[in-house]
C-alpha cells in the first residue's frame, strides 16, 4: 500500500508543480492520513490485547 500511495503523491505533485501551495496541502493531508491510521491500529491492538486470555504464572 505504500507504494500506492507514494505513486499517488507523486503523481499529485507533478500535476499540481505550478501549485505549490496545494501540493503542500496534498502532503499535509497524506501525513495526518498515516498518523491517525497508526494511532488506531495501535488503539485497536490494545484493545484485542486486553480481550485475550491472561497467562497463569507458573
Amino acid at each position: 500500500m505504500r507504494r500506492t500511495m507514494t505513486g499517488i503523491l507523486r503523481a499529485n505533485l507533478a500535476v499540481l508543480e505550478d501549485h505549490q501551495d496545494i501540493a503542500q496541502q496534498l502532503l499535509i493531508w497524506e501525513i495526518d492520513n498515516y498518523i491517525t491510521s497508526v494511532r488506531v491500529m495501535y488503539k485497536m491492538s490494545a484493545g484485542l490485547k486486553e480481550m485475550l486470555p491472561r497467562r497463569k504464572d507458573r
